[in-house]
């Protein structure tokens, strides 16, 4: 089995120790972590499951590396491929746009895969 990509910004300090756990989890040989603040499509393809974190910024957004990435993503990458997406939130901070990111993150994956 190809190992997992988790791609996330290494600068998020609250979003690594949430991968932290994922990796004790998973095994260390079973998973590689790509800063998604300087991915590459070389970096997207070498996987075949992906764990994305994705955090919503301001009012409900994608974080500006997400939007910088996505679009180095292709309809052809995302087929057979699997994905897993987490994102912490301030629920009684932002109620009106807890965890949008995820949101806009899974319709990205879904209207990829549907092309």
């Amino acid at each position: 089995m190809k190992k997992i990509g988790i791609f996330y910004s290494f600068r998020s300090h609250k979003t690594k120790q949430q991968v932290k756990k994922m990796v004790k989890h998973l095994g260390e040989k079973n998973v590689e972590q790509v800063d998604v603040d300087e991915a590459t499509h070389k970096d997207f393809e070498k996987f075949d499951n992906y764990i994305f974190a994705v955090p919503t910024w301001f009012d409900g957004e994608l974080p500006n590396y997400w939007d910088e990435f996505l679009p180095t993503i292709d309809e052809d990458s995302l087929k057979g491929k699997i994905f897993a997406l987490f994102g912490g939130g301030d629920q009684k901070g932002y109620p009106e746009n807890f965890v949008d990111g995820l949101g806009i993150m899974a319709d990205f994956i879904e209207k990829e895969e549907e092309k």
